[in-house]
């Protein structure tokens, strides 16, 4: 059913690009937390002691076959510190959002249709491994540009996500941002919530990535993503 659906999808919007396409690089992402919106109303006073936003850089490298979203080495300017004013303590804090976590290096088979998903948790690391999410994706034929590249749009909400997605299918790789995927082309752009996390391509490369960032997470324990909601 999937499949199908990707294809009608694909039928549709092949006549509105007809650019040139590209199927390998590396794309780097800013990764932004509305770290207020999850903070509970009973516990507005922790609203003073944490900023905002807390922005994470991330890097995807992919080409037809797989891809991997890890962390980035690179550097977020003005990035404002953990912690508050004068006389406040500081705070040490772990985040997981919709998608992905913070700490989580996610590599997908694309023809195969199965994932590695290395995360940590309570300083211990586990390989989560099965089929990637299937997301029943909404297509409007809304579009904006992204970098260098036309977008369209896509939305998708269950009981707990609200999630909205901007790909291209002038890169026509069906992943993007953590563990999304399921478009016809590569996500570019991601609001979950409303705002609550927000991802988004700051550069592209469409040089071919170094063959040791596209190799699957071998450290950790290996279980389902059943077994991982059990531990």
């Amino acid at each position: 059913m999937k499949s199908i659906r990707l294809i009608l999808i694909t039928a549709f919007i092949a006549p509105i690009f007809g650019f040139s396409q590209t199927t390998q690089g590396e794309i780097q992402f800013d990764e932004t937390i509305n770290l207020h919106k999850r903070i509970p109303p009973e516990r507005e006073q922790f609203k003073e002691m944490i900023p905002e936003f807390r922005s994470f850089a991330k890097v995807l490298y992919f080409n037809e076959e797989v891809s991997s979203w890890q962390s980035s080495e690179r550097e977020i300017e003005g990035q404002e510190p953990m912690g508050g004013g004068p006389g406040r303590g500081r705070m040490r804090m772990r985040y997981a959002g919709a998608g992905g976590g913070m700490n989580s290096n996610v590599f997908t088979i694309h023809k195969e249709g199965t994932r590695v998903d290395q995360r940590d948790m309570f300083d211990k690391q586990f390989l989560v491994t099965g089929e990637p999410e299937e997301f029943a994706w909404k297509v409007n034929p809304e579009q904006k540009q992204v970098l260098d590249y036309i977008c369209m749009k896509a939305t998708f909400q269950d009981s707990s996500r609200k999630i909205v997605a901007w790909f291209t299918p002038q890169i026509p790789v069906s992943t993007g941002p953590g563990r999304l995927g399921g478009l016809p082309g590569m996500i570019l752009e991601v609001d979950y919530n409303d705002g609550e996390r927000m991802v988004k391509a700051v550069s592209v490369s469409e040089e071919a990535p170094e063959p040791e960032t596209l190799v699957a997470p071998k450290k950790g324990k290996r279980v389902t993503e059943e077994e991982f909601r059990e531990i």
